[in-house]
């Protein structure tokens, strides 16, 4: 009996040491998550940095609204508009030298 209570003992000792741990990793992201919390708070009250913000999340949602339409990836979407805007310039260019 006495080895089953060391060896209880023992493995409250290591529940512990892992609790411990844990908590402190928690603390260490919660730290971090504040930083970048504060971060998008300074962008979102600079007027500049906020229009930004807003233009960016506006175009995030075109792009995939466009995609899902044409069951195109966003990436397969960019790609496609590059292209289809280089050929457009082309065009251009060959017609105004003509």
């Amino acid at each position: 009996r006495s080895n089953s209570r060391s060896d209880q003992q023992r493995r409250r000792d290591d529940s512990r040491g892992s609790y411990s741990k844990s908590s402190t990793d928690k603390k260490r992201r919660k730290i971090e998550s504040d930083e970048e919390y504060d971060n998008l708070l300074k962008e979102e009250n600079d007027p500049e940095k906020k229009f930004r913000l807003i233009l960016k999340k506006q175009n995030v949602i075109i792009k995939k609204t466009l995609a899902k339409s044409f069951d195109l990836s966003t990436s397969s979407l960019s790609k496609l508009l590059v292209d289809k805007c280089d050929e457009a310039i082309k065009n251009s260019i060959i017609s105004k030298s003509k």
